[in-house]
Parts: C-alpha cells; sequence; structure tokens
C-alpha cells in the first residue's frame, strides 16, 4: 500500500504546484520576446515574431485554472478581432486532446501546440499553468501573468498593448 502511496502523493504534489491559482498580478518586464515555433491543429508549424501585439496563453487541459479562465479568453477574443492576436497554447498534450477539450467547450479561438518540442515553454521559462504574457509589436513582454486571469484583467493588459 506504501508504495502505491507515495506515487500517487508526489504526482498529486507535482500537479498542484504546476497549476497555480493564487499567485499575485505579473510584474511589467519590458525585455525582448524570444522567438518560438508552434504548431496550428492542422499540423503546419508557426514562427511567432515581433510586428503585432500578441498575447500567449500556455495551458493543458488538465489545469482546473487553465479551464477557469477559458471563457474569458474567447471573451476578449470575441472582442477584439484583429487587433491583437491571441495565440492559446497547449504545453505538452496531444493535437486530439487539445481540440477535443476546445471544441467541447464551444472555443472558437485558434489553438496551437507547443508539443513535442516544447519551444516555445522553454523559451519562456515556464514553470505553472496558466501563463500568459503580453507582448508589445515591438516584440518586447510588457506583462507576464502566472495564474487565472478574467476578461477584466486581460482587458486591462490588452490595452497596454494597444496604446
Amino acid at each position: 500500500m506504501k508504495k502505491i502511496l507515495l506515487p500517487v502523493i508526489l504526482v498529486g504534489l507535482i500537479l498542484l504546484t504546476a497549476c497555480s491559482t493564487a499567485l499575485p498580478m505579473g510584474e511589467s518586464e519590458l525585455s525582448p520576446a524570444p522567438q518560438f515555433v508552434v504548431e496550428d491543429l492542422q499540423g503546419n508549424h508557426v514562427d511567432v515574431a515581433a510586428g503585432q501585439a500578441l498575447v500567449l496563453n500556455f495551458w493543458a487541459s488538465w489545469c482546473p485554472s487553465c479551464r477557469r479562465m477559458m471563457p474569458a479568453w474567447q471573451t476578449i477574443y470575441d472582442e477584439l478581432g484583429g487587433d491583437v492576436r491571441m495565440m492559446s497554447i497547449n504545453v505538452g498534450e496531444s493535437r486530439d486532446r487539445a481540440m477535443q477539450f476546445t471544441s467541447g467547450a464551444g472555443h472558437t479561438f485558434p489553438v496551437y501546440l507547443d508539443a513535442p518540442l516544447a519551444s516555445a515553454a522553454d523559451a519562456f521559462a515556464l514553470t505553472h499553468f496558466p501563463t500568459t504574457i503580453f507582448i508589445n509589436a515591438h516584440g518586447d513582454v510588457l506583462h507576464r501573468h502566472i495564474g487565472t486571469l478574467n476578461a477584466t484583467m486581460l482587458r486591462l493588459h490588452t490595452a497596454d498593448l494597444l496604446d
């Protein structure tokens, strides 16, 4: 029994620390964003570089905080149209799992995959999910937030990108 219980406890602790809900509002960094590559759901490689205001949301379907944030992400995506490029990036899961999760919830925003190489997660040194990164058109990181953002907080940080 002890042999089974210890691994279960360790996995639980890892999941709790990887999926944060109580971290404070992100700090302003104003540092250059790294370049990275993700895949769209059709398997095409997408190079992400400066040139347009960009909001990245790194998530996983097993993360409760990520799940809670998705409706706010959809709301802001619908409001912004094409003014800001919003990239919802699934980390570490299969294409089928990401598609199942987002389409099952009725989400229409584009979803990208950071698998199998995790180049985006590595480039931004992610430690928790969800992590949302706000990048201006010059390629500078303006804000980095770990944890759930509601629509009001997403609007606030996105407005900084449009100023």
